[in-house]
């Protein structure tokens, strides 16, 4: 009996929680793209700047609610596919580049789009957060405001 005793002291003396590690930033990436490509009411903004510091950060929470309703709420673009071709982390610092195809239904006929971009993200208190977006590839147009995925 003496050796289920020790075992059941020494289970329950493991109380040691189990590390949860931060999101990769691929993963959020993905998540950021397809979370501003649903956004259903303002209250979403909250949710995508929280996952932003520096430059998107400042750029979400200069927006207006009235750009912000005209720009993401209920707009009829919609992610076809998204896919991460790259990414690379260097200490507190990492680069995500991605490709994402959308379907735009505006105009006479529903068109395909791909955009290619780049964003930064820094590591702040262990989790990421993106820092900045820019177009890569062939791609000439940057949202500061706005869509941007």
């Amino acid at each position: 009996m003496k050796p289920l005793i020790a075992i059941i002291l020494a289970l329950a003396g493991c109380t040691q929680k189990a590390s949860v590690e931060a999101i990769r930033p691929e993963a959020l990436v993905e998540s950021f793209v397809r979370m501003s490509s649903d956004v259903k009411s303002s209250e979403d903004l909250k949710k995508l700047s929280g996952m932003c510091q520096g430059r998107m950060k400042k750029a979400f929470d200069g927006i207006s609610s009235e750009s912000f309703e005209v720009s993401y709420v209920n707009q009829p673009i919609k992610i076809k596919n998204l896919r991460i071709l790259q990414a690379a982390e260097d200490g507190n610092l990492a680069r995500v580049h991605y490709l994402v195809e959308t379907e735009n239904p505006n105009g006479q006929e529903p068109t395909i789009e791909a955009s290619e971009r780049e964003v930064e993200l820094l590591k702040v208190d262990g989790n990421w957060y993106l820092e900045a977006i820019r177009p890569k590839g062939s791609d000439q147009i940057a949202f500061t405001r706005g869509m941007i995925f």
